[in-house]
């Protein structure tokens, strides 16, 4: 059996009419007015703000353009041209995989990205397996960490083998994706010709673009797949979990992908067979140096976790990193040049915003929220994370409104424009 007929077909004829069809007008002034009209310059010049502000003027020429794309008309070098920009990943990039590359492309390319892209989402609910969270419309990659979570509290439940959770990380995911093997995994699904031979013209400007992110998706479906025909052969004996409930093998988030598998000499085996045949046919390749695993015998669980949450006692150093990020962003700012009305409008809109993620899919430890609440409180009288001025109200009145006794300084400087009685929140409702 070819591996490829795992990936059976799930696109019907209406589906390819609406992904082939030339786009209206209306499409293509919905993904103009999606670009951050703030975002970096493109090679041409004319940034997302000059298309929406100018719109009534190039409307009809814009949509012409897209739609002779749409009709087969061949992109021009100057069209597709792409600036490169490395952004470090960590503060002092020493070789190449420190950096991270980023492409500028035209804003009228990526408006066409982005009419592909709109089109794809609308299908993908239906093609993707229920492992994978990331980048599908209307689910939420909270959604899975939970699951994780719960999974992970049985790791030490008996299990003949002992249970393994097994983190992978893929080496530069979306640029080591094979196109040949995309293409063809697309027409096992059941998308036309027409629209793969489309993908392939775009293919060399395609790099982190808006469509990227949904052709990895459709690219490492395979692999769940995969996956979800191991956990059901015969014999194969997999991580331990309830005969009434699902049984999961694994989960994806995106390009990482959490495993849980039996730790038997056999069954690890399988799965790394498994991994060696996706690897060869996709052009992926795990990173071994970032991928690890966890037993119950030795649990490194915030390591396999991006939530950073560990089955038992919680500490605080599993929630070291949204800390951290809030550290650095109050030393990356030049707060001399910021009054303390400033500093209020940036703890309400920027700060409070960082722990969101995290904290809507696990319960800290009431130590994290009083320590990552001092530092904002040190950032409002200071300016900086080290603190070194007194307080004159403290953080508890802070956070109540104006009407209920909150500080009547802060609230006249940091007015909402809405008019109504600005209150900066204390954290999820947990006070100091």
């Amino acid at each position: 059996m070819d591996v490829l007929d795992y990936l059976e077909r799930s696109i019907t004829d209406e589906d390819n009419v609406i992904l082939t069809a030339p786009p209206t007008i209306q499409e293509v002034k919905d993904s103009v007015l999606s670009i951050d009209p703030d975002s970096a310059p493109d090679p041409d010049g004319l940034s997302g703000c000059f298309y929406q502000s100018t719109w009534d003027v190039i409307a009809n020429d814009l949509h012409m353009a897209v739609v002779a794309v749409f009709s087969g008309a061949t992109l021009l070098k100057y069209f597709t041209h792409t600036c490169i920009m490395m952004i470090p990943k960590v503060q002092h990039p020493q070789k190449f995989d420190d950096l991270r590359p980023i492409s500028l492309c035209n804003v009228s390319s990526k408006v066409i990205s982005k009419v592909i892209n709109t089109r794809l989402l609308g299908i993908l609910l239906r093609i993707i397996s229920k492992n994978q969270s990331g980048f599908v419309k209307w689910r939420a990659t909270t959604e899975n960490i939970l699951l994780a979570q719960e999974i992970l509290n049985d790791i030490k439940k008996p299990n003949r083998g002992k249970n393994v959770v097994i983190n992978l990380d893929m080496t530069k995911a979306y640029d080591r994706v094979s196109w040949s093997y995309l293409c063809q995994a697309l027409r096992n699904m059941g998308f036309s010709d027409e629209w793969t031979w489309f993908l392939q013209v775009r293919k060399r400007s395609e790099a982190r673009r808006p469509l990227s992110p949904s052709l990895f998706i459709l690219s490492a479906e395979l692999l769940s797949q995969m996956l979800n025909k191991l956990q059901n052969s015969l014999g194969h004996k997999g991580f331990y979990m309830k005969n009434y409930g699902p049984q999961i093998n694994h989960l994806t988030f995106a390009d990482d992908t959490i495993l849980f598998c039996n730790g038997s000499k056999k069954s690890l085996r399988k799965v790394v067979n498994t991994l060696k045949e996706y690897e060869l046919i996709s052009g992926q390749l795990i990173n071994k140096s970032k991928s690890n695993f966890s037993m119950d015998d030795n649990t490194d669980v915030g390591n396999i976790v991006r939530v950073q949450q560990a089955t038992g006692t919680k500490k605080l150093a599993h929630f070291s990193g949204i800390i951290d990020k809030i550290i650095n962003r109050i030393r990356g700012w030049h707060t001399n040049l910021l009054s303390t009305g400033g500093r209020a409008v940036l703890i309400r809109h920027v700060l409070l915003d960082f722990p969101i993620p995290l904290l809507s899919a696990v319960h800290p430890l009431k130590r994290t929220l009083e320590t990552i609440e001092k530092y904002m409180a040190r950032f409002l009288w200071s300016g900086q994370d080290s603190g070194g001025k007194h307080h004159w109200v403290s953080w508890e009145n802070i956070c109540f409104p104006y009407q209920e006794g909150g500080s009547k300084t802060l609230a006249k400087l940091s007015k909402p424009s809405s008019g109504e009685a600005s209150e900066i929140p204390t954290l999820f409702g947990v006070k100091s």
